[in-house]
C-alpha cells in the first residue's frame, strides 16, 4: 500500500477524492453548522461569508470538503516546486487530507477553510526569495495575503513573525524588504478600519479583535482520541527532525525551508497554549510541517518498521476517531 502511495501516480487523485469524499459523507448527508468563537465574533471577510442564507446544508458541506481537497493540491504543488520531498510524490497532500478530515469538528464552514489558503499563497511567494538580494515585491505580497487571511481568522496574523523568521534566516538584512513586508501587513487593515470609521464602528472592529484573542472556545473538553492522536504526530515530527536533518536534508535551501516549517509548528503550539480561542482549528497549520515530515521519513526510511508505524498509526488513530 506504501509503495503505491509513494509513487507519483495520477490514480491517486481520483482516490484521494473518494478518501475526502469518505471522511466527510456522513456530514454532507447531515449537515451541521455549530457556532464558535470566530463566527459569534467574526472578522469582516469571514462576516460577509456567514451572510450566507443557509449555513448547515449539504451543498455548503460539500464545498468545504472541495476546499480541503484543493488545499492538499496546493501543498503538493508546494513540494513540487520547491524539492521539499526529492521524489515526486502526492503524500504530503495524501497525509494532509487524512489528517484535517478526521476531525469531525472541522467538517462545517469555518474561517480556517478561507485563511489557510491565503497562508499557502503567502508560503508560495516567499519561498522563491532564498538568495535573491534586493528584492522587495514578494515580501509586500506575501505580508499582505498573511493579513487578509487574518480577516478571516484574525489569529492568522501572528504568523507573520514566521515570515519574518524565513526573511531573517535565508538573507541578509535590508531594511527596504522590511519596510515594505510590513507596509504589506498594515495595508489591508487601514482599508478595513477605514470602511469601519466611515460606519462610525471603528471601536466595533478593536472589540472583535479582542474576543477572537481572549473568549473561551465554546467547546467541550478536548477529546482523548484527538489528544491521542495529537500526541502521536507530535512525536513524529520531533523525532523524525533530528533524522531528517541527519540524513535526509543535504542541501543549505531545503533546510531552510524545513526550518520554517518546524517553526510553523512550535509557533501553533505556542499560540494554542496562549490564547484561549484557539483550539482544533489550528490542525490546520499544524498539518503543513505534519505533511512534509511525515511524507519526506515515508520515501527516505528504510525502516519497513518505522513506515508501518507511521502509515497505519495514522490511519488506524484517524478511523479510531471518525467511528467511536
Amino acid at each position: 500500500m506504501l509503495k503505491f502511495l509513494k509513487k507519483d501516480n495520477p490514480l491517486l487523485i481520483p482516490l484521494l477524492f473518494i478518501l475526502n469524499l469518505l471522511l466527510w459523507i456522513n456530514e454532507i448527508i447531515h449537515p451541521v453548522y455549530v457556532p464558535g468563537v470566530y463566527e459569534n465574533h467574526a472578522m469582516p471577510l469571514y462576516q460577509v461569508i456567514l451572510w450566507l442564507p443557509i449555513k448547515a446544508s449539504w451543498w455548503i458541506s460539500s464545498i468545504a470538503c472541495l476546499m480541503i481537497l484543493i488545499q492538499g493540491f496546493l501543498l503538493n504543488q508546494l513540494s513540487s516546486k520547491f524539492r521539499l520531498i526529492d521524489e515526486g510524490t502526492y503524500l504530503p497532500g495524501i497525509l494532509f487530507v487524512l489528517f484535517v478530515s478526521s476531525f469531525h469538528q472541522l467538517h462545517q464552514l469555518n474561517p480556517l477553510l478561507f485563511a489557510f489558503i491565503c497562508l499557502l499563497f503567502s508560503i508560495h511567494v516567499i519561498f522563491p526569495t532564498y538568495r535573491i538580494e534586493k528584492t522587495i515585491d514578494p515580501f509586500f505580497i506575501s505580508m499582505f495575503l498573511i493579513s487578509v487571511g487574518s480577516l478571516f481568522y484574525f489569529p492568522l496574523i501572528f504568523f507573520a513573525i514566521a515570515m519574518f523568521y524565513f526573511m531573517l534566516n535565508t538573507r541578509s538584512f535590508y531594511w527596504r524588504e522590511w519596510v515594505v513586508a510590513i507596509l504589506g501587513l498594515l495595508t489591508p487593515y487601514i482599508l478595513a478600519f477605514s470602511v469601519y470609521f466611515m460606519y462610525g464602528k471603528t471601536m466595533l472592529l478593536v472589540q472583535i479583535i479582542q474576543h477572537q484573542l481572549i473568549d473561551n472556545a465554546s467547546v467541550e473538553v478536548l477529546d482523548f482520541r484527538y489528544l491521542a492522536l495529537f500526541i502521536f504526530l507530535s512525536l513524529i515530527l520531533i523525532t523524525g527532525s533530528f533524522y531528517l536533518y541527519r540524513n535526509v536534508l543535504k542541501k543549505v535551501v531545503t533546510r531552510k525551508y524545513y526550518s520554517l516549517l518546524f517553526f510553523l509548528w512550535l509557533q501553533t503550539l505556542t499560540m494554542y497554549i496562549l490564547f484561549p480561542s484557539i483550539y482544533l482549528e489550528s490542525i490546520f497549520i499544524f498539518s503543513i510541517p505534519f505533511a512534509f515530515y511525515t511524507a519526506n521519513i515515508l520515501i527516505s526510511t528504510k525502516s519497513r518498521l518505522a513506515e508501518n508505524l507511521i502509515l497505519y498509526g495514522t490511519i488506524i488513530l484517524s478511523i479510531f476517531i471518525n467511528n467511536i
